[in-house]
């Protein structure tokens, strides 16, 4: 899916120091600007962006379904949902859209619909089901409902145990069950390190990685103290 590719190529140039260039003459370039906008929680921008690509090209299944994304971290989802739609229509198999659409209707509050057009997403694609797990929780996270706790802590481990595992799932639900005193955080935040040791050092959270073998040493004192 172009908008992976265009997100890590934005990372890589922030790593460098660089800033990111994109060629706004083109549907793809523009939908890719509006992305990391988006990233950057300047929503009203990105749909600038998304307006001129379908402006260009009103069949661009991806500026619509990016569209979409925007209308609904700004609330609109009345206006989100035919963008959606449109998008899926294109092309349903595509997991992105499917992600979306579920983002869309927790955001109604239709919880049941939302996490089942998740885990349709995560089973068009296997090697993406920790992120869309994750954003699973995050959407859940949102509704800031004390009742919807144990959905986010289920999406969360569903994110944990996919291959390959969401680092900042790992991380939290580490967290968590340190803070909580339950033992499953130690094995949880060892899995977090283990996987940050296998990226290009330069892709390592090392101020995470510091916290995560500071938690792992206070657990391993409370142990010996008992």
């Amino acid at each position: 899916m172009s908008w992976y590719r265009h997100s890590i190529i934005f990372i890589c140039l922030l790593a460098l120091g660089a800033e990111p260039a994109f060629d706004d003459s083109t549907v793809a370039g523009l939908v890719a600007h509006g992305q990391v906008l988006a990233e950057q929680g300047n929503h009203s921008a990105a749909l600038e962006k998304y307006e001129k690509a379908l402006a260009r090209d009103p069949g661009s299944a991806d500026a619509h379904a990016w569209k979409a994304a925007s209308l609904i971290a700004l609330k609109q989802l009345d206006d989100a949902d035919p963008e959606i739609q449109k998008a899926l229509k294109a092309n349903g198999d595509e997991f992105t859209y499917q992600m979306i659409a579920g983002r869309l209707q927790i955001a109604r509050g239709n919880i049941d619909e939302g996490s089942a057009l998740y885990d349709r997403a995560a089973k068009l694609t296997a090697r993406n089901a920790g992120k869309i797990y994750a954003d699973l929780a995050a959407a859940l996270a949102e509704r800031k409902d004390e009742k919807l706790n144990p959905r986010i802590e289920s999406a969360l481990k569903s994110a944990a145990s996919a291959d390959p595992p969401h680092l900042d799932a790992l991380f939290n639900l580490g967290q968590s069950y340190v803070s909580a005193g339950k033992p499953e955080g130690r094995e949880y935040l060892k899995r977090y390190l283990d996987a940050q040791g296998k990226l290009p050092e330069d892709q390592r959270d090392k101020q995470k990685m510091q916290l995560a073998r500071k938690m792992i040493r206070a657990v391993d004192i409370l142990n010996q103290v008992r």
